[in-house]
């Protein structure tokens, strides 16, 4: 992709708006910190889910195994999440109303609703989604989408994911680098999970650890790894063992936070990629995307497509246009140590 190239070459050229933008999120901080612009409380636990990057960190399938969680322990759970580049950001989007498939919610809100079968509200006013979520739900857990740069809301947790396959220590703020926050953020964390632990180095797993543990020593510290669940054939709406393909020559597109994982993952599983298109994250595919797709089909000779399910959100209306079977690989977190993160929120009286 012409951007990431052009951004590899002058990313350095963007330090000095990065020091600004440091200046500028102290400052934001800082009004909630010094109490001149007041955090808003509510009467239910808000569970936040965060990160100190810009994405890609596993977010999304944490909400899901969280929400999932909690309801298998009879909790009443609603997920509250902005709807990224979503078109109609101006409204409040309940997906269990009966018109929210008529509206447009966002790939991540559309795929927990999908995958964890608990209400979601999408808002970009997450203290009105708050709101809303309590009147009409009344649950006992608000999962906060994304909430750990939410000053404007008072959390009773807050969940912080760090990607083991990521360098944190050698990236810079926004704009220069992916980070939103320093590492020091991480003193305000109440739960670290390491990300992706199955796909990065044993050397990498353990210097993101030491990174979490030298900031807050003592924080819990949890690992998670990013496991393939099935793999669908979309048009005949059939689930396919990987090995019954691995003869296959597949056209890889993707459009998520972060695509090397997604084509790892398919290495792991032994199909074979001829050709891979990656986006930016929520990247939304047009007519001009899916044309170029099927010359690429025709010019290598691909027999399939393979996607994540996130990004089936804004392709399957292309779906009848397609030249080849799309698959679509589901992928799910796996938390080691359960029991002593089920042991921890009955400390924190969440369950």
């Amino acid at each position: 992709m012409k951007f990431r190239k052009f951004y590899k070459t002058f990313r350095f050229s963007l330090i000095p708006l990065s020091y600004i933008y440091g200046i500028l999120f102290f400052l934001y901080r800082l009004v909630y910190k010094l109490n001149i612009l007041s955090a808003a409380t509510f009467d239910k636990k808000i569970i936040s889910v965060g990160n100190i990057s810009s994405g890609g960190v596993g977010k999304t399938p944490l909400v899901i195994f969280l929400s999932r969680f909690l309801l298998e322990r009879n909790k009443k759970v609603v997920v509250v999440t902005l709807g990224y580049k979503r078109k109609d950001r101006g409204k409040i989007i309940d997906i269990c109303d009966e018109e929210y498939a008529k509206r447009d919610t966002g790939d991540e809100a559309w795929l927990i609703s999908r995958k964890a079968q608990v209400p979601v509200v999408v808002s970009n006013d997450k203290r009105a989604g708050c709101s809303y979520a309590i009147e009409k739900y009344n649950p006992d857990i608000i999962l906060l989408d994304d909430g750990f740069q939410t000053f404007s809301i008072k959390r009773y947790l807050d969940i912080v994911l760090l990607d083991t396959t990521d360098t944190i220590e050698n990236f810079s703020l926004l704009p220069a680098g992916k980070l939103r926050e320093s590492p020091n953020a991480l003193k305000r964390a109440d739960i670290i999970i390491l990300t992706r632990c199955n796909q990065a180095h044993k050397k990498d797993v353990a210097r993101t650890y030491n990174i979490a543990r030298k900031q807050n020593k003592d924080v819990p510290i949890f690992f998670a790894e990013h496991n393939p669940v099935n793999l669908l054939n979309w048009q005949a709406r059939q689930f396919v063992e990987p090995f019954l393909l691995k003869h296959k020559r597949f056209l890889a597109i993707s459009s998520i936070g972060n695509n090397n994982s997604f084509l790892l993952t398919l290495k792991e599983l032994g199909l074979r990629v001829y050709y891979k298109i990656t986006y930016i994250d929520h990247h939304r595919y047009k007519e001009k995307d899916i044309k170029r797709i099927k010359h690429i089909i025709i010019k290598e000779g691909l027999e399939a497509i393979i996607t994540t399910e996130k990004d089936l959100y804004s392709l399957q209306k292309y779906v009848k246009q397609l030249n080849a079977p799309l698959f679509i690989l589901s992928i799910e977190l796996i938390l080691q140590n359960q029991k002593g993160f089920e042991a921890f929120l009955k400390r924190k009286d969440l369950i």
